[in-house]
């Protein structure tokens, strides 16, 4: 079957995603990463932005989660998610966002996850 145009950027944009998250090695703020993606690829919008966070988080690669939350105050990443997409890339809120790659995520940049479907792979 043949990918449509979304899906082939969908996929290019997530590997971008996860190679940033991976050389970070670290917790990095929704903002950087976003910085990052347009350097690579080119300007993405918030909306589309999240929404492969959103992929993301879903396959268990990345965290999400605000940057000043402690540790034992775990919240639902759907509901912190559906907030982030009531945001705008302009709102104070947006650089309250942190984000981290999962060991998962770290494997599969890895070349060690192949069960993982829709990320290109480098």
């Amino acid at each position: 079957m043949l990918k449509t145009a979304f899906q082939i950027e969908s996929e290019i944009i997530r590997g971008v995603f996860l190679q940033a998250l991976y050389d970070a090695g670290k917790a990095v703020r929704a903002k950087t990463v976003r910085a990052v993606l347009a350097q690579m690829y080119g300007l993405v919008e918030w909306a589309d932005f999240i929404l492969q966070a959103e992929y993301l988080v879903g396959e268990q690669l990345i965290r999400v989660f605000p940057v000043e939350q402690d540790a034992s105050d775990e919240i639902e990443p759907a509901q912190y998610l559906a907030m982030c997409k009531r945001m705008t890339a302009a709102s104070p809120d947006a650089m309250k966002i942190g984000m981290q790659i999962e060991q998962r995520g770290r494997r599969f940049v890895e070349g060690n996850e192949p069960e993982v479907k829709g990320v290109e792979r480098y």
